[in-house]
This record gives structure tokens, C-alpha cells and sequence, in this order.
């Protein structure tokens, strides 16, 4: 049953939507059209774990954006601009409109070693279990794509460098 659902979430196409995305960031349409499907995947994977947790509490991880796989964000970020578009999805799909919110406010720096320790240890759990979820649920190539792939190509520092190179491009006189 997750695996019908799934494929037909993959199923949906967005040309418009991997086509903004591609020029914006400079990533090649078939890159691209594969990020965008990587995007559906997360959604269902995040839908897929609340489900799981509301029948059996703590039985799925915490679906979120990690930093390696934020070019997925970035996708998601240019689909939500297509609001009708991105209305129907999600209601066609998930049976509602999939609100994007941040998954962290941002902390206190704090001092304290042990405190900071904790929520690396925090972290570094929180991953690995979201490492270990994306591999049941979706499969080597996507867990290999998410955490080491995406994490080399699409840092947070790259996808900066890729976003100043565009706008430098188009509103350079």
C-alpha cells in the first residue's frame, strides 16, 4: 500500500516548477527533474511517518530537512511559489495542503560544553535515524542521494554560490 501510494506520487510532474529551479540555480533539467522527485519522496516519507506515529507514538523518526539534504527545501520553496499548483498537489495527494514551516527556531548560543554536547548527540541521532528510515522506506540509491551526494554537491554554502551567481546574472545592467 506504500509503496502504490509512492508511485503514484512520482507520477506527478511539474516542468514549470523544474524549470525555475534549474535556471535559478544553474543545476541541469535532469538534475533537477530528479531533485523534484527526490522533493515527492520527502513528502511522502514525511506524511508516511506522522501516519506511522499516530498510530504507534515514536515507531517513525522525525522527517525534517537536515542540512545535507536542504536543496530539497530549495525545490520545495519554488514549488510552494506555484500556489495553485502546489494547492492541488497536495490536496490531490496527501487529502490537504502540506504546510512548509521551519523545523528549528534558531537557539541560544550557549557556553556550555555539556549543553552543546547534548544536542550534537541529539543531532547525530536524529539523522541517524532518519538515515536508517529513508533506507527502509525509499532505498539505498535515495538514502546514498540524500545523505552523501546531496551533502557534497548542494551545501548550504554552494547553494548561496549558485543563488548570488543567478541574481548577479539577471540583474546585472
Amino acid at each position: 500500500m506504500k509503496q502504490k501510494s509512492l508511485n503514484r506520487i512520482l507520477q506527478y510532474k511539474n516542468p514549470e516548477v523544474v524549470a525555475r529551479f534549474s535556471k535559478s540555480l544553474g543545476i541541469p533539467t535532469k538534475t533537477s527533474e530528479l531533485i523534484f522527485k527526490d522533493l515527492l519522496r520527502f513528502l511522502w516519507l514525511s506524511r508516511n511517518a506522522k501516519i506511522e506515529n499516530s498510530k504507534k507514538p515514536g515507531s517513525a523518526p522525525n522527517v525534517v530537512l537536515m542540512n545535507g539534504i536542504l536543496i530539497l527545501d530549495e525545490m520545495w520553496h519554488i514549488f510552494i511559489l506555484y500556489t495553485a499548483e502546489y494547492t492541488q498537489f497536495s490536496e490531490r495527494y496527501f487529502g490537504a495542503y502540506l504546510h512548509h514551516g521551519p523545523s528549528r527556531v534558531l537557539k541560544k548560543k550557549t557556553k556550555s560544553k555539556p549543553k552543546a554536547a547534548a544536542q550534537k548527540n541529539y543531532d547525530d541521532l536524529l539523522e541517524t535515524s532518519l538515515i536508517k528510515y529513508v533506507f527502509s522506506e525509499l532505498g539505498e540509491d535515495v538514502a546514498v542521494r540524500w545523505f552523501l551526494k546531496f551533502p557534497q554537491e548542494y551545501s548550504v554554502r554552494e547553494i548561496r554560490r549558485r543563488q548570488l551567481k543567478h541574481h548577479k546574472a539577471v540583474y546585472s545592467l
